[in-house]
C-alpha cells in the first residue's frame, strides 16, 4: 500500500498557464504546505474542484476558485451538491487501485468527510482556519523533520492549536478606497459589504492592514490600489502587520528553509 498526500489549492493564483507549483506559490500558506509535501511524500497531490486531484507538475489554465463552503477569500464560490458528486468521481477515476492507496488529508473537515466516501485509507491531518497561522505551522513542521523528529510529531504539531485570550472588539470607524466611511463592528460592516467577517474583524484589531479596499487607519487610503482584476492591494511595505513579531518575514522564513532542504538532499 503507497502513502500520498494532497493539500488544497489556493485562491490566490496566476493569471496565465503555468504548473501547479507556480500557479499557487504565491500564497505562503500554499507555499509552505507544499515545501512540506515536496519533503515528506514522493507522490502527493493538490485537489480542486475542477480537475480533481493535480500532480504538482501539472499545467493548468487559470479558473474560478469553488469551495465545498464560503472561503476566506471572497472571489470564491461554494459548490452544490451535484458538482461535489462530480468531483469525487474525478478523484475515484484518477485511481483504480484505491484500495490500495492510503490518502494523508492535508485538507479541512468538510473535504475529508467526503473523500473517506471514497478512500477506505485516509488519515486527515487537522487544518488551521487562518491561512498565515497555516503557513508557519507547515513552516515549523517541516523544521521539526529537518531536525530529526518524527512524522507522528510533524503531524501532532499541525494539529496543535495555541490557547489564545479572546479579545473585545469596540466600534470604530472603517474607511474604503471608493470613500465610504462608516462606524460600527467590523462583522455588522461586513455583512452589510459582503466582505468576510474574519478578514474584516482582522482589520478592525490590527492583525491586517487592509481587506478588499477596508482600512481603519484613514493614511493608508493613498497606498491602496485598485487592480484589473477588481481586488485591491497596498503598496509594498503597507500590505500587512506581522502578527509573528518575534519571528520575522513568513516569506523569508521559507526561503531559507528550502535553502536547508537543498542542502540536506546534497549531504
Amino acid at each position: 500500500m503507497k502513502t500520498i498526500g494532497v493539500i488544497l489549492c489556493s485562491a490566490t493564483k496566476k493569471n496565465y498557464k503555468c504548473d501547479v507549483r507556480e500557479m499557487y506559490n504565491d500564497s505562503v500558506s500554499f507555499r509552505a504546505r507544499r515545501i512540506f509535501m515536496d519533503y515528506v511524500y514522493p507522490e502527493w497531490y493538490v485537489n480542486t474542484s475542477k480537475y480533481g486531484f493535480m500532480k504538482p507538475d501539472f499545467v493548468a489554465e487559470p479558473y474560478d476558485s469553488w469551495y465545498i463552503k464560503y472561503s476566506t477569500t471572497k472571489k470564491a464560490s461554494v459548490l452544490t451538491e451535484d458538482m461535489i458528486n462530480d468531483w469525487l468521481m474525478r478523484v475515484k477515476n484518477q485511481f483504480p487501485d484505491i484500495n490500495d492507496i492510503k490518502l494523508h488529508c492535508h485538507l479541512s473537515l468538510d473535504y475529508y468527510n467526503r473523500l473517506k466516501t471514497i478512500f477506505p485509507n485516509i488519515k486527515w491531518i487537522p487544518q488551521q482556519k487562518v491561512l498565515n497561522k497555516t503557513a508557519w505551522q507547515y513552516y515549523d513542521a517541516t523544521m521539526l523533520l529537518l531536525n530529526g523528529g518524527t512524522l507522528k510529531q510533524a503531524f501532532e504539531s499541525l494539529g496543535h492549536k495555541k490557547n489564545s485570550t479572546p479579545r473585545h472588539e469596540e466600534p470604530k470607524w472603517f474607511y474604503h478606497y471608493d470613500g465610504t466611511e462608516v462606524f460600527g463592528l467590523s462583522t455588522d460592516i461586513a455583512r452589510k459589504y459582503g466582505v468576510n467577517d474574519f478578514n474584516m474583524w482582522s482589520v478592525s484589531m490590527g492583525d491586517s492592514n487592509m481587506t478588499c479596499g477596508w482600512v481603519v487607519n484613514k493614511l493608508l487610503l493613498s497606498h491602496i490600489n485598485k487592480l484589473p482584476s477588481g481586488n485591491y492591494r497596498l503598496d509594498k511595505g503597507y500590505s500587512k502587520k506581522n502578527t509573528n513579531m518575534e519571528r520575522g518575514d513568513i516569506r523569508k522564513h521559507l526561503d531559507e528553509l528550502e535553502t536547508l532542504i537543498k542542502l540536506k538532499n546534497n549531504e
